[in-house]
This record gives structure tokens, C-alpha cells and sequence, in this order.
């Protein structure tokens, strides 16, 4: 399911969530003291990175505006941002032709196009070309100079006018390259930036019901050996007093029981096409249908950028939450994850970026920590992942009581610690900056969150981090902690963050008190 600022849930499986069942699972939860690692006491802690992700609003904004955004952003001392592309079909025709070779646009916009968007006529394709011949040619100059980038956007529309009349009501001005105009601040100001793979808008569906039939296949098996077991006993003979053999079932008995047996047979089948169908989405592969856009993408973001030395890192935007997924399911994530970041590996062998993806807390807890740990470690074992970058989850799960985040989260970092402690894969904390405006619907409108309750999450999970490097990001920046202008909802509640946020950890001292024990 996607939700309205892009971050994307659990499907099926989470909807069926109710009050009674979060507080029979709270209410049951192992305490804080036994789950939380040993506490050492931090230094000051703050923000290291920060996720900006694309959206239709992000495509409107200047080259000053981002030039404004950027200094905001290096004014907290954040020195990592995390590129998340947002699900996109460009409707400008100058927009689809920048890149006509590609199927998603890496700009601002970014555009990303479904594969199966319509294609552009060869005819409109070709005068599109020829008019906006100068938009694939825009050059950003280093951060602090903003001529150059308003300079190229008015010759582009100088050539917009070239367009026929069958194309110029479709075609614009193309987007401005946000991505490149980062990239250029962060080489300027060394800072880090990890761009995101393709974002695919079946993920969570298809991954949900995959796991769903994985396990009813599992059931379905054990219900099969159980009912050939109890038919092999029905047509086992006893013997009787006079030394005779009858069957201890009747016939009709027993040809109940082969009937139960071939309804069963007759469902596992079902349910084995069903698996196979949704399996083939997630083939590692090249025309896989993550895979297939995922490598192409990253071919396309290298060849792009891969000359910025800011870009250090790859961002895989795919969730998986903290469940015990089945082995099924494994089988089939596994080798995707790893023909994705083997491939990223491959473009740059001679300057390795790291990859990156960012696990989120489910609302059904019905796993254990141990479950979650078999599980998970199966999922990611050589699958390249580098870094793990555990969403709290609180926004989204509309977390508000102490006890109730402290509840959640130790069970989600726990178990997600010791999968990287085992690994060796490097654990960040990913902080949801915003809240629910409906507390009745967890996928409702959002707003940015207060202070204090960001200091908690700061409070909750430092714990689980490398004491002597914790690393902090915030999801996702633009919507809920910029200073952008009152056009965009919430200015008040995004300022009041920003400006709480520099006082207490920039120019303050912030350093959380060592969790209660129960």
C-alpha cells in the first residue's frame, strides 16, 4: 500500500490490526530491561542524515528555493541525504523526451515512469527532440551560484516555442535537475548522498499476499500428511477374535477420507500457482519487474552522477518489516537483494558504495524476537546489504504513551540488532518526524511531530546504536522539518521543529537519560 507521503506500509496483513490486539500484544511484550542491550552513556547526539524525498510539490520548487533548503539543512549539521525517487508518471512531453532512451527521469521530478506508461508517437517523439534539443544539456553550477540553472530554464523555453502545436499543449519546460543541483552543493560542502533505486508501486501488496500463500501452502502440506495419515489407518485392517482381518473403517468412511485428500491435493495446487505467479515478480533477474527497472535505474543514475564524489551510497526503497517471513518468501528475496547490489557493486568496483535499505515496524507483533532473527538473518545473508536503516516507525504506527513506544520499539530494534550484530551489517536509525491528525486511522493525514516527542525517539533508540558512532536520520525532511514557504501545508509546525530542534541539539547539548528498567 502506498500512503500519501510516499512511505509505504504492510498491506493485507496490517490492515486487519485492531485496538484489542496492540493491547493484548503490549500487555504481553518481554520488559524493556530484558530486551534493550546494555546502556552506555552518549555523547551528544544529532541528525546525521536526512531522507528528501521527491514529489509532485518537490518538482515546483526553484533552484534558489532548493539553494535555500540545502543551507537549512547544512545549518543542523546534516552531512548524509538520501535520495527517495517518488512514484511518477511525467505528463510534460519535454519531461518524457530528456531522456527518451530511459524509462524514468532523475530530475527533480524524478520522476519515475511506470514501464507501462504510453510511449510518445515517433513523430511527436522526434519534434519533442529537436525543440528541447538544449534540456538534456542543463549544467548546475557548484552551490552558491543559481545564474547558470535560471539561464538554461529560459533558453529551454526559447526552444519550447520550436515544439509543433500537436506537442506544445503536451510539452513544457522540463524539470529542473534537483539531483544534480544536490549533488553539486554536497561535493561542495562534503556531504554524502545515496540515490535511490526504483520504487515500484506493487512492492507491498505482492510481497504481503506472497508471504500470506506462502504460509497457507505450509498449513495446506501439514493438513495433507495428516489426513493420508488418518486414511492409511482406516484401511489398516484389525484383527479380530477369530484371527480374521477387516478394515477398522467402513468403505464409505474411507471414501470420504480420499475425497478430503484429492480437495486438499486440489488446494495445494491452487495455492502452489498462486505462489509461482507472484514469485515471478520478484525473479532476480533482468526482466524481473523489480529487478529489471531496479539495475536500469542504477545504470542510468551512474552514468548520471557517477562522477560526483558526493555520491557515496545506493538507496534500495523497498520495505520488508520485522515479521518471520516464510522460507518460500526468503527463497525469493534473497537472491533479488543480491542480484540488485551485485549489480550496483558492479558499476563502481573501483569506489564501493554501500547499500542501503530501510526495514519498518509492522503492526501485527505475532512473531517473537527469535522468529524474527531466524528469519530475517535467512533474508539478508549475503545479500549485499550494507546498511540497515531501522525505521522507528512511530509516525506511522501513531505511537504516543512512553510505554507504548518503548513496548514497540524494543522488540523491532532488538531483533533487527542482532541481525546486524551477526552480519555485519551497520544499523542507522531512521526517526519519523511527523504524526497522525486522524488517531483513528493509521494511514490518515500527517503533520510534523513536536519536540519533545522527537527527543523520545532519539531517547528509544539510541540504545540499540554503535555507542560510538549512532547514526541518526530523519523521514523524511521536505514535508515535515524544512523551512519551505507557507504555500506548503503545516509552515507553523514544520518552523517550530526546525527552529526546537537547532536550539535543543545544534546549538544545545542534547543527551538522553538512560532508559527506565522495569
Amino acid at each position: 500500500m502506498i500512503l500519501k507521503n510516499g512511505r509505504r506500509r504492510c498491506g493485507l496483513a496490517s490492515r486487519l490490526f485492531c485496538a484489542a490486539t496492540s493491547f493484548s500484544l503490549i500487555a504481553s511484550a518481554v520488559s524493556f530491561a530484558a530486551l534493550a542491550p546494555a546502556y552506555a552513556a552518549p555523547a551528544k547526539l544529532m541528525l546525521s542524515g536526512a531522507v528528501i524525498r521527491y514529489d509532485k510539490y518537490s518538482q515546483n520548487l526553484s533552484a534558489e528555493q532548493w539553494q535555500q533548503i540545502l543551507d537549512q539543512i547544512s545549518e543542523l549539521k546534516i552531512t548524509t541525504l538520501i535520495i527517495q525517487y517518488h512514484h511518477y508518471v511525467p505528463r510534460k512531453a519535454a519531461d518524457r523526451a530528456r531522456l527518451p532512451e530511459f524509462d524514468f527521469l532523475p530530475g527533480q521530478a524524478p520522476i519515475i515512469a511506470a514501464p507501462s506508461a504510453k510511449p510518445l508517437s515517433k513523430t511527436e517523439s522526434a519534434e519533442t527532440k529537436a525543440g528541447e534539443s538544449g534540456a538534456a544539456e542543463q549544467k548546475f553550477s557548484p552551490a552558491g551560484s543559481m545564474a547558470s540553472p535560471l539561464k538554461n530554464v529560459k533558453s529551454s523555453q526559447t526552444n519550447a516555442s520550436k515544439v509543433s502545436a500537436s506537442v506544445k499543449a503536451r510539452a513544457a519546460e522540463p524539470s529542473l535537475d534537483a539531483t544534480n543541483l544536490i549533488l553539486n552543493y554536497a561535493d561542495a560542502h562534503r556531504m554524502n548522498v545515496y540515490l535511490g533505486l526504483w520504487m515500484d508501486i506493487n512492492w507491498f501488496a505482492n510481497l504481503d499476499v506472497m508471504d500470506q500463500l506462502a504460509h497457507n501452502l505450509s498449513v495446506s502440506k501439514t493438513d495433507m500428511i495428516k489426513l493420508q495419515e488418518e486414511l492409511t489407518s482406516k484401511k489398516s485392517p484389525a484383527a479380530n477374535s477369530d484371527n480374521s482381518m477387516t478394515p477398522t473403517q467402513s468403505a464409505a468412511d474411507i471414501k470420504d477420507a480420499e475425497a478430503a485428500i484429492a480437495v486438499c491435493k486440489r488446494g495445494l495446487s491452487s495455492v502452489q500457482d498462486e505462489l509461482d505467479e507472484k514469485s515471478v515478480y520478484f525473479a532476480a533477474k533482468e526482466d524481473g519487474q523489480i529487478a529489471g527497472p531496479s539495475i536500469k535505474m542504477a545504470d542510468t543514475l551512474f552514468k548520471l552522477y557517477g562522477k560526483h564524489p558526493s555520491f557515496v551510497g545506493w538507496y534500495f526503497p523497498e520495505e520488508i518489516w520485522d515479521a518471520a517471513f516464510s522460507n518460500e518468501t526468503i527463497a525469493v528475496l534473497n537472491p533479488l537483494l543480491k542480484f540488485i547490489s551485485a549489480h550496483c557493486r558492479q558499476l563502481s568496483v573501483d569506489h564501493p558504495r554501500p547499500f542501503v535499505m530501510s526495514p519498518h515496524a509492522s503492526r501485527l507483533h505475532y512473531d517473537s524476537v527469535d522468529a524474527i532473527v531466524k528469519s530475517q538473518t535467512a533474508l539478508l545473508k549475503d545479500s549485499g546489504v550494507d546498511v540497515l536503516m531501522l525505521e522507528d516507525s512511530i509516525g506511522d504506527l501513531n505511537l504516543k504513551e512512553d510505554d507504548d513506544i518503548s513496548v514497540r520499539l524494543k522488540k523491532h530494534f532488538t531483533a533487527f540488532k542482532n541481525v546486524c550484530d551477526d552480519l555485519q551489517i551497520k544499523l542507522w536509525a531512521d526517526l519519523e518526524s511527523y504524526e497522525q491528525i486522524n488517531q483513528q486511522k493509521w494511514d490518515g493525514e500527517r503533520k510534523p511531530t513536536n519536540i519533545a516527542r522527537f527527543k523520545k525517539q532519539f531517547q528509544y533508540t539510541y540504545p540499540y546504536l554503535d555507542p560510538a558512532d549512532p547514526f541518526f536520520v530523519v523521514f523524511d525532511y521536505l514535508h515535515f522539518f524544512s523551512l519551505l514557504d507557507a504555500k506548503y501545508p503545516d509552515a507553523e509546525a514544520r518552523a517550530a521543529l526546525y527552529d526546537d530542534y537547532k536550539r535543543e541539539f545544534v546549538d544545545g547539548n542534547f543527551t538522553p537519560a538512560p532508559p527506565a528498567k522495569d
